[in-house]
């Protein structure tokens, strides 16, 4: 998923952490692992909707 490489990487760079660092902040930090939750459920929220509105509204 491009948006959470781009969101781990700006956070990586808030904090001047090492890629290491950014790997081991988005495995084990909880406030890393909550802002990485929080933008894979607005994906999925926005991915899913849109198809199975108009599925509903078609009829089917």
């Amino acid at each position: 998923m491009p948006g959470l490489l781009a969101l781990i990487i700006a956070l990586q760079k808030v904090e001047n952490l090492s890629d290491r660092a950014a790997v081991d902040r988005a495995r084990y930090g909880m406030d890393w692992k909550y802002a990485l939750v929080r933008h894979e459920a607005l994906l999925f929220r926005a991915g899913v909707k849109g198809p199975r509105c108009r599925s509903v509204a078609a009829g089917r």
